[in-house]
């Protein structure tokens, strides 16, 4: 499976389903992860409460954190993390910020999802690279990181830290 695929499918899965998750939670950005077995993708699952006004979208901090086997798109964890230490002081309950943010606030609808898009599409690109045993090009890698500087709202970066050091390092 794909990036996107897992991104756009994990929802639909038993597993998901299972784990009880609240409505109105839906999927950030992915986080690639890689170590000698192999890779995986860290999807973070948040809250967007709309207010009526535009560009003024309530967004929550990830609550939920899927991970799936890549390529094969398995999950195989599933992480509550106001049961972390990392988040003890983290309030749930708040909002951190508003969507959109600056940096798309310019973009329509299509456009947003057609960047959206292409950063799952350079995430595949990245994890091909490493399963091949390359080094990720660095055309590629800069692509990502700046394709993440701008769809990643900003104040959801230091929870992107959080959750995976070493990919803020490389991307954020």
């Amino acid at each position: 499976m794909t990036v996107a695929e897992i991104w756009q499918n994990l929802h639909k899965t038993p597993f998901y389903r299972q784990c009880s998750i609240p409505l109105g939670y839906t999927a950030g950005l992915p986080i690639l992860r890689f170590s000698e077995r192999g890779a995986a993708l860290d999807l973070p699952f948040l809250r967007y409460q709309m207010t009526g006004t535009v560009d003024k979208t309530l967004v929550f901090p990830p609550r939920y954190i899927f991970t799936a086997e890549l390529p094969s798109g398995r999950i195989v964890t599933f992480r509550d993390l106001i049961w972390e230490e990392a988040f003890n002081s983290t309030n749930f309950a708040e909002p951190v910020g508003l969507f959109r943010h600056e940096a798309v606030r310019h973009m329509g609808a299509h456009l947003y999802r057609r960047k959206r898009l292409e950063l799952l599409e350079l995430c595949d690109k990245i994890v091909q690279s490493v399963r091949n045993g390359q080094e990720p090009p660095a055309k590629e890698r800069e692509a990502l990181r700046r394709l993440y500087g701008i769809m990643l709202e900003p104040f959801l970066k230091p929870f992107y830290k959080l959750i995976a050091p070493a990919f803020a390092d490389a991307y954020l």
